[in-house]
């Protein structure tokens, strides 16, 4: 199973599943409860169970080295706060388009509902932060990451990267899940283990839910949020590079298992006379080459056809 054919398949199981549930009860698809039902059963099927599958076939063990060797230690701690400031520093990358879209009549609007007990704080926790958390994670640090790997660290962080921000469908948080897909993509990398990443998406995406949870039930820290937003994301920029920073030079890298690189082979024939001709070899592992890694990504349909969803479904606040 290829993967850009994994991201399709995922779309469309999303698609068709939305769809099925808009058409068949209207009511329900309009309702909180959907949300908070649907995401997790929708993220459960298409993309937890594909990436289960394909990881199964080919053999990968990142279901069973997801935290293999790590302890509860200060890099746990670290990852978390990490994914703490990139919450702001993805609200700081959206802004520049979200300015555009509401000067041209459109509306970001949030994908978390309304959270407005603890009842619904703990089922939202669950169903908006720990299940995506967990599945996105497997799904593009461990086999989108794991797969443009051949090309160096640096081209599969940004390649995943790309591929996250697209997948969620959504213009107007395109910047900001690039930055989170980096963030993500760095802890990975630095660690081998995608127990860090999942800490850092968990904290993210925990810190979203607890943001609208407080929205709605508390105006005096909804009111102190929004005042002091400004200075939550000038904090928390160089303070998330500081730890990305310390995290990636301390952190045990664990040895990884899919180490083979690209070797670019090129082969010159120079003739010597009519009979006789002599082979020159050039054998090189082209390591963090960006170009061929994005060469290999544009060759694919699938990458189009993820481009073609991505502007219908994700650009609607436009029309």
């Amino acid at each position: 199973m290829n993967p850009g054919f994994l991201l399709v398949l995922s779309l469309i199981i999303q698609i068709i599943s939305g769809s099925i549930t808009k058409t068949v009860m209207p009511a329900f698809y309009h309702s909180n409860v959907y949300e908070y039902i649907f995401i997790p059963f929708s993220t459960l099927i298409s993309i937890f169970l594909p990436s289960y599958l394909y990881l199964k076939k080919n053999k990968k063990k990142y279901f069973t080295d997801f935290r293999e060797g790590v302890k509860p230690d200060r890099f746990l701690l670290i990852a978390f706060a990490a994914g703490l400031c990139t919450q702001f520093a993805a609200i700081a990358a959206n802004l520049p388009i979200n300015i555009l879209i509401n000067r041209l009549g459109g509306e970001v609007a949030s994908k978390i509902p309304e959270v407005g007990s603890v009842s619904a704080l703990f089922f939202a926790l669950i169903s908006f932060a720990i299940i995506p958390a967990l599945c996105e994670e497997v799904l593009f640090r461990g086999i989108i990451l794991g797969y443009f790997r051949k090309y160096g660290d640096k081209p599969a962080v940004i390649i995943s990267s790309v591929l996250f921000a697209l997948m969620h469908l959504s213009v107007g948080n395109t910047l900001g899940t690039f930055v989170m897909g980096l963030v993500f993509g760095l802890l990975f990398v630095s660690s081998n283990r995608l127990i860090y990443p999942f800490t850092a998406h968990l904290a993210l995406n925990a810190s979203a839910v607890f943001i609208t949870y407080f929205g709605k039930t508390n105006p005096i820290i909804s009111t102190f949020y929004e005042d002091y937003i400004i200075v939550f994301i000038l904090v928390s920029l160089p303070l998330g590079v500081y730890l990305l920073k310390i995290f990636s030079e301390s952190v045990e890298k664990r040895d990884y298992s899919d180490t083979d690189k690209y070797n670019y082979v090129s082969e010159f024939v120079f003739d010597i006379d009519e009979n006789n001709c002599i082979k020159i070899y050039e054998h090189d592992i082209k390591e963090n080459n960006l170009k061929l890694a994005f060469a290999e990504l544009i060759k694919s349909p699938y990458f189009y056809i993820i481009i073609i969803i991505f502007a219908y479904l994700g650009g609607n606040v436009l029309w």
